[in-house]
């Protein structure tokens, strides 16, 4: 391609895994989009791409002590810097080329739910479109029902048949009232962290 275009990688080697660097690109790849150099930066700016990583190199470089900041009274006592005034610390250069990768899009974990349409659905306020519309949209509020309990079940909740009234699972008790131990439903009030 020409110089107005920028691959955009895709493969497996920029994905970061391990202790591997997210954008690193070591190895010929078979990536075969490519996009002008205008849109590239537009990616980089919204912060959807990210330009790839062609090497990554340790630099050791001498700083003075944050603690004695190299003055010589204070410095014959300076632990950090083992009485040099100077410490050494480790930065990474990292080269990076033309290429473009897109960076994985975090998504926002979904629930069920129930909304304003799926109860006009279920009680045929709203025309749903097709004759087993009510149906579903009851199926799932009972879905979310059933999801529900089990939710408080799994919290410590029991588990009552309403029709017979048998405890189908028996839950955890709450704690008898006692306010030396601030235990209860009367006492209990959360604690300090």
């Amino acid at each position: 391609m020409d110089n107005t275009h920028v691959r955009v990688h895709t493969c497996k080697q920029i994905d970061g895994e391990g202790l591997r660097m997210e954008g690193l690109v070591t190895e010929k790849c078979r990536c075969r989009k490519f996009v002008s150099l205008a849109q590239a930066a537009e990616y980089i700016l919204d912060g959807v791409a990210l330009s790839v990583v062609l090497s990554v190199e340790p630099i050791e470089e001498k700083k003075i002590c944050r603690i004695c900041e190299n003055d010589d009274r204070l410095k014959k006592s300076c632990d950090n810097c083992g009485k040099a005034g100077y410490v050494s610390e480790t930065r990474l250069d990292v080269r990076r080329g033309e290429d473009i990768y897109m960076r994985p899009v975090k998504k926002t974990p979904r629930t069920a739910t129930i909304e304003a349409k799926h109860i006009g659905y279920a009680f045929d306020t709203v025309s749903p479109g097709s004759e087993d519309g009510p149906n579903r949209a009851k199926k799932r509020i009972d879905n979310y029902h059933v999801l529900d309990r089990i939710m408080l079940v799994e919290l410590g909740a029991e588990l009552v048949d309403k029709a017979t009234g048998e405890v189908l699972i028996e839950g955890t008790p709450e704690p008898p009232d006692d306010p030396k131990t601030a235990t209860g439903r009367k006492y209990d009030w959360g604690r300090a962290i």
